[in-house]
Order: structure tokens, then C-alpha cells, then sequence
């Protein structure tokens, strides 16, 4: 008889449970779940900040679903939840997939609790041992949303711009295109100042 086993792999995860929409913003039902981990498994554990509180801002849609972000004592993470969208996927606990945000993809886990149901979250920072004060963490918080939330600049059209039939217009014509460019270039200049903290947040280059 042949002596041969089958490899059996040493985890298996379990199959993934089915997200059901949330209809209004889920921020405030997180910040309800984290305080009462805070104050129960989390009491007490040496790497705690014991400047910060549990926080979580407010989630806005991404193609349907939400994303928004969770401080903690001991975190500073992203979460997706399903809001009946096309960025949700069903994903086992434990198991990872690349979800691609108006910033670029980023790694999420698959996660579930029993009270919030399947949620999925993108590790920014943990621990948190960098904020002196909640104000200082909330900002930094704030600024990774807005990084996320911003898609990176398009190419301008290279198109020529446009010209009045009359010699009393062009001056504000040229005007008008003068305050539109420097408009564009001050919002390109926050976003890419948002990008560089998101990059300096995950280690990238």
C-alpha cells in the first residue's frame, strides 16, 4: 500500500460571511464597539496611549460602500463596510484582498464581529505611540482621510484657451484663466502634500 497522505494545510479559514448593507454612517457604531473593547480586553495593556480616546470619523461612500477611518489607544486604521456598492466583497476572516480607493490599492483584512457583522480594515498604524494628545492624532487621522479619499491629478489638457471676440473682454478672460490656474495648482499642491503624509504613514516611497 502506497504510504502517501495528502498535505492538509495547518489553517483553514472559514467561509466568509455575507455583508449586509449599512444604510446610514456605521462611524458611530464603531466608536460604540471599540470604547467597550477599550474598557474590557484592552484595560491595562502596556502598549496603550494613554493620551488618545477611541474615535471614529465620519465614513463617506466609495462606489456605494463605506470608508472611513478608527483611531484608537493602540490603532490608527481604515474600514470598509458594506453599503450595498461595488467596492465590498465578501472575504473570509483572517484573509486578505487589494481594494482599490480613489488613492490608489491598498491591503484590507477581512475581520467580523458578532454585534457589527463582516467589516474589513487596512492596518495605518499600530501601536500609536508617535501622538502626544487626541487633537494631534484626530489631525493626523483627518489628513489620512482626506489623502485617501483624493484621487491622484490628471493630466491638464493641453487645450488653448479660450478667447473673447472683443478686445474689452480678453483682459478678463485672461484674468479668469489666471485665477482658474492658480486655483488648480493650490489644489494640486494639497493633494500632493496628502499623498506624501499617506506615503510617510504606510512606509512607501
Amino acid at each position: 500500500m502506497s504510504s502517501f497522505r495528502p498535505r492538509v494545510p495547518a489553517w483553514t479559514p472559514p467561509p466568509a460571511r455575507e455583508g449586509k448593507p449599512w444604510a446610514d454612517d456605521p462611524a458611530p457604531r464603531l466608536e460604540e464597539h471599540f470604547r467597550r473593547v477599550r474598557q474590557g480586553t484592552m484595560a491595562g495593556m502596556p502598549f496603550l496611549n494613554e493620551a488618545l480616546a477611541v474615535a471614529a470619523l465620519p465614513f463617506a461612500r466609495v462606489q456605494g460602500d463605506w470608508v472611513g477611518i478608527v483611531l484608537t489607544p493602540w490603532f490608527l486604521h481604515v474600514y470598509l463596510l458594506p453599503g450595498g456598492g461595488e467596492l465590498w466583497q465578501d472575504l473570509a476572516q483572517g484573509l486578505r484582498r487589494q481594494v482599490q480607493l480613489p488613492a490608489g490599492t491598498m491591503d484590507f483584512i477581512g475581520d467580523e464581529d458578532e454585534a457589527l457583522g463582516p467589516l474589513q480594515y487596512c492596518v495605518l498604524l499600530a501601536p500609536v505611540p508617535q501622538f502626544a494628545t487626541q487633537d494631534e492624532a484626530l489631525a493626523a487621522a483627518r489628513e489620512a482621510l482626506g489623502a485617501l479619499l483624493t484621487p491622484p491629478p490628471a493630466e491638464a489638457a493641453s487645450t488653448p484657451a479660450a478667447t473673447v471676440g472683443n478686445e474689452a473682454g480678453a483682459p478678463a478672460a485672461t484674468a479668469a484663466g489666471t485665477a482658474a490656474a492658480a486655483a488648480t495648482a493650490e489644489s494640486a499642491a494639497v493633494n500632493d502634500g496628502r499623498r506624501g503624509f499617506l506615503r510617510g504613514i504606510l512606509g512607501r516611497p
